[in-house]
């Protein structure tokens, strides 16, 4: 099951020229099942004590994956979905969140990863953001295949590392806290390595592209810390691979110098339309960096640091053992940091790829490939336990890096290349075990069209039996073809689980190689002219007996990271039920775009996206800054506040009391109680039992828009309030346009008055008179307009910095390319 690889000594062919395409979609397909399972696991994960069954609960709407911040982080598309199903249009301002904040120019947001925004998009935030989690796990897989594939390993060892990887607890335990963008971006780094190798070893012009391509993408899945350490495993697997050995002189190899160049450069090109809108405003992100602690060491509370051989235990150390969220784990361990279970059978398939190579009983082409992942493993082993000098020096001297923070992330890529060495390993043990038995037509008789054939018919049968447990009683007899006895026996034995079904398939996958095993046996016995030859029978039994226990190891290895980690990922109802409360404050708010909530903080946000609401304090992460402010900086700030408070007991008690002392801290109205929970106090509306939540209205609190006079700006700002502000005649929301009338006070036409609108004055915003620009300021981080005398309609919109620069960029990036792909020859020799 070997496919071999061409000498390091030469630039050769694109690697995919060496296969068909069935034999491709064959391994893929494999994959696929085995991501099946996985997902089985997850979706059918039972809730409480309900009984078992076939029931695939996570896909029901009313479930959602969950995660501190999983709904304000999924959710970031979510004013898109509204601007286009509403307006017709992709909004650039999400003025639902915080104070406002861009959408394209921030490093969360994930729409030009068509993998994972056309599943939210069309599908909604809920389910499409099950399915892009989905998807992006099935292409994780798919990809780590395409390394493996690169790298020239065979077909057993390509499909057992694109499961494993797909399977790592890394990608789900970044899911499981909420971290979407990050999990998303885990998707990515195998192609881009993919690309990378097949740049080095092949002249296919289209591998510079898709290194490149598959680098925007990890950039566009909507966070950037993965990266830095995708970019920095490039530079070193260039730098190994930078010179060869031509008889006794080492000479640099010019010809992957350029096209790697060429691949880099397009790579910026094609991210430059979410990159440049990044860059251009950096000045304005408000991000916590890198805590330090008063001897100088990580903050436990950021960073988690600790010996390396409790950083290696993370990628052996399953979930089961593991603590619940925010309770630490042993050796104080973070799940979304540390968490990157992959299993014992990972390690041991490396033992034998070392075994082997020290053996020197196979010849070996992996030299390069062994070196350079094991020496990235070992430099993602030390950067995630983050306990060195050089490591505490960089993060402490350079701000950028420093905005990185969580050194535990790097376990994730480290994990990968683990996988990349049992892949090797693999593949190694299974060609090893040809040199124990002397050349015959034994190696002829293995035929991977009758393994691919048998696991087809377990595939079918296994299908066909999934079909009569999920039907009823009659269905099944007729499915049995009316033969009672076979009924019976059949409906004794149907899968009550998915659990019990991926089982199922686990046990016909390993009798559908037994039965090929010796079916092979049979064949080599049959072509054998004499006698003789069947010495060799005891020896080529053991072999095929070992591949079959190795086939099993494998199989038993996946089981085991499913096992281990699909219950990390769960569906389950939200956590607060703020519906009627914001139906309630919206019928009451007719004098701004959107009722400003102040709400407990809770993993829940998707519910206050969809009734278009704001969020108030809540942010993604990071706060949008505004301009610098116009006022003096004596200058009293504004008194803003949100208009609404809810109180609730749904999440936490800290956040119960959090926002009892925000409603009670204002004045205030009780406007609506949420049904009751089940804890006995007297809560907020003064019931027997304590509500779930109460809407509170805080009518003192300024409106979204309204005109104060610049005098009161300098000198009263603080006291501003609903009372003492004029207001606006005529307001239209259309999330980044937002369209109004005012009028200066009559009986003072020559004061000066400024227009004062609740969005945060970030780069990129304009004003327009009656269509004529004018000038803005900030006035308390918000966006101030000075009025003209008279009445008139104000227009503010939203331009993103960067977006038309990187978009002209990436389109002429994508018109290079396609220049560049031109067949300009056969061959280009290496220098």
């Amino acid at each position: 099951m070997h496919t071999p690889t061409a000498p390091h000594t030469a630039i050769t062919r694109h690697p995919l020229s060496r296969s068909g395409l069935p034999q491709i979609l064959f391994e893929l397909t494999l994959i696929t099942l085995v991501a099946l399972v996985y997902f089985s696991y997850i979706l059918s994960a039972r809730l409480l004590d309900a009984p078992p069954n076939l029931n695939l609960i996570g896909l029901n709407p009313a479930n959602r994956f969950g995660g501190l911040e999983y709904e304000r982080l999924a959710g970031i598309l979510i004013p898109m979905e509204i601007g286009l199903r509403e307006y017709g249009q992709l909004p650039t301002w999400n003025s639902y969140l915080n104070t406002g904040t861009p959408l394209l120019n921030n490093a969360f947001n994930y729409l030009f990863n068509p993998f994972a925004s056309v599943p939210v998009l069309l599908f909604g935030a809920v389910q499409g953001s099950k399915l892009a989690i989905m998807l992006g796990m099935l292409l994780a897989g798919w990809n780590m295949w395409a390394l493996m594939k690169a790298i020239g390993v065979g077909a057993l060892g390509r499909v057992a590392a694109g499961a494993l990887y797909m399977l790592s607890g890394a990608l789900i335990a970044k899911y499981y806290t909420g971290h979407f963008q990050l999990g998303l971006s885990l998707t990515w780094p195998p192609l881009v390595f993919a690309g990378l190798w097949w740049t080095l070893y092949t002249t296919d012009r289209r591998a510079p592209v898709l290194m490149a391509a598959a680098f925007a993408l990890l950039f566009f899945s909507g966070n950037i810390y993965y990266s830095l350490h995708v970019l920095l495993c490039c530079a070193f697997i260039t730098l190994l691979h930078l010179a060869e050995r031509e008889g006794a002189r080492w000479r640099i190899q010019w010809v992957r110098v350029r096209r790697v160049s060429v691949g880099a450069l397009l790579a910026l090109g094609f991210a430059a339309i979410q990159f440049l809108p990044i860059w251009s405003t950096r000045a304005f992100v408000d991000h916590a960096q890198v805590a330090l602690d008063d001897n100088g060491q990580f903050d436990a509370v950021y960073e988690s640091h600790y010996e390396l051989t409790q950083a290696l235990v993370n990628y052996i150390y399953p979930w089961s053992q593991w603590h619940v969220f925010n309770d630490q784990a042993p050796w104080y361990q973070q799940v979304v940091v540390d968490y990157a279970y992959i299993g014992p059978g990972v390690f041991l398939f490396v033992i034998g790829m070392i075994v082997v190579l020290v053996g020197g009983q196979v010849k070996n082409h992996y030299r390069r490939a062994v070196y350079a992942a094991l020496l990235l493993a070992l430099l993602m082993l030390v950067w995630g336990a983050g306990q060195t000098s050089v490591l505490l020096f960089l993060y402490t001297h350079i701000e950028l890096l420093a905005e990185f923070r969580y050194l535990g992330r790097a376990h994730a890529i480290g994990a990968l290349w683990w996988i990349v060495l049992a892949g090797i390993g693999i593949d190694l043990l299974w060609r090893s075990l040809e040199h124990l038995v002397p050349h015959s037509p034994a190696v002829s008789v293995f035929s991977r069209r009758r393994l691919a054939g048998l696991l087809l018919l377990a595939g079918i049968a296994w299908v066909w039996f999934l079909i009569y447990s999920l039907r009823d009683n009659s269905t099944r007899l007729q499915l049995a073809l009316t033969i009672f006895p076979l009924y019976e026996f059949l409906s004794e034995r149907v899968f009550v689980n998915y659990q019990q079904a991926a089982h199922g398939l686990w046990y016909l996958a390993l009798a559908a190689v037994g039965i090929d095993a010796l079916v092979s046996l049979f064949q080599w016995i049959a072509h054998q002219p004499n006698r003789n030859g069947l010495a060799a029978l005891p020896r080529l039994t053991a072999v095929h007996l070992l591949r079959l226990g190795l086939v099993a190891l494998v199989l038993t290895t996946l089981a085991d990271a499913i096992r281990a980690n699909s219950p990390l990922l769960r569906g389950s109802p939200p956590v607060n039920q703020f519906e009627p409360l914001y139906a309630a404050a919206l019928a009451l708010e007719s004098e701004n775009p959107f009722p400003v909530i102040q709400e407990p903080f809770s993993p829940s946000a998707f519910d206050a996206y969809y009734s278009q609401t704001r969020n108030w304090f809540l942010n993604e992460g990071w706060r949008a800054l505004p301009l610098p402010d116009s006022l003096p900086s004596d200058a009293p700030a504004l008194n803003n506040t949100a208009g609404w408070g809810i109180i609730s007991n749904e999440y936490s008690s800290i956040a119960y009391d959090l926002s009892l002392s925000f409603v009670q801290s204002h004045t205030h109205e009780l406007i609506k109680c949420a049904p009751p929970s089940e804890k006995e106090s007297v809560g907020p509306c003064g019931m027997p039992k304590e509500y779930a939540a109460a809407l509170y209205r805080l009518p003192e609190a300024l409106p979204y828009a309204f005109i104060a006079a610049e005098t009161e700006l300098l000198d009263a700002a603080d006291s501003l309030n609903v009372t003492n502000i004029l207001p606006v005649e005529a307001l239209t929301h259309q999330q980044d346009t937002i369209t109004l009338r005012a009028q200066t006070p009559p009986d003072d036409p020559d004061g000066r008055y400024y227009l004062v609108v609740q969005e945060t004055h970030f780069p990129g915003w304009q004003a327009f008179v009656d269509h004529q620009p004018v000038e803005t300021v900030t006035l308390t981080r918000f966006i101030g307009v000075p009025l003209s005398p008279g009445t008139h309609t104000y227009t503010l919109r939203f331009q993103p910095p960067g977006l038309a620069a990187g978009l002209l960029i990436s389109l002429l990036s994508m018109v290079v390319a396609g220049f560049y792909m031109r067949p300009v020859g056969e061959q280009e020799q290496a220098v």
